[in-house]
This record gives C-alpha cells, structure tokens and sequence, in this order.
C-alpha cells in the first residue's frame, strides 16, 4: 500500500512540476519579441519548446511506469538543460537559466 501511495505521490508532484513549467514558458513564448533580436533569442526559444516537449514525454513515461524511457528523457533534459541555462545567461535572462537551476538543485 505505501508502494502505491509514494509512487502516487511522485507521478502528481511531477506533473504539478511540468504543469507549472510548461505553463511559464507558454507565457514566455507569447512574449513579442522585436524584429532586431530575434535571431539572438530564437535559440533560448527553440529549446524552451524542445524541453517543454520532452517533460512533458517523461511525465507520461512516468505514468504509465516506463521507468527505463523516464531516465532517457531525464537524461536528455539534463544536457539540454545545461545548454538552455548557458543560451539563457547569455541573453541576460539569468532568472529562466542558471537561477533556477540552482534553486531545483537546493530543494
């Protein structure tokens, strides 16, 4: 029974995770962004959408118990999520790179 419950427990804090994110870079990505900057910012872009696309494949992984494509998504995340925070910073847009990394990584 406390199997079921905890593994419950993690299936909804991640999607409240990825609900969370996902729905932050939607705000994001409706940002107009000005004819001079888009080609700087069309990467920071690009992996917004890329990484919202793969949380949201390991959340359903995740659901329906495919542990083994849950840690390959993970994975995956993980070095696209190290080039975002280095696009990110660049850009000067700290608070969506590094910043949070940093943060999730002291919770």
């Amino acid at each position: 029974m406390k199997r079921a419950s905890t593994r419950a427990a993690l299936i909804a804090a991640f999607d409240r995770y990825v609900a969370i994110g996902t729905g932050l870079d939607r705000t994001i990505l409706k940002i107009p962004v000005p004819t001079a900057v888009r080609a700087g910012i069309a990467p920071f872009l690009r992996l917004t959408r890329q990484g919202d696309a793969l949380v949201v494949r390991a959340a359903d992984a995740l659901r329906t118990g495919d542990l083994s494509l849950f840690a390959r998504l993970s994975a995956q995340l993980d070095a696209l999520g190290k080039t975002y925070d280095r696009i990110a910073d660049a850009l000067g847009l700290r608070a969506c790179g590094s910043n949070i990394t940093r943060a999730l990584n002291r919770a």
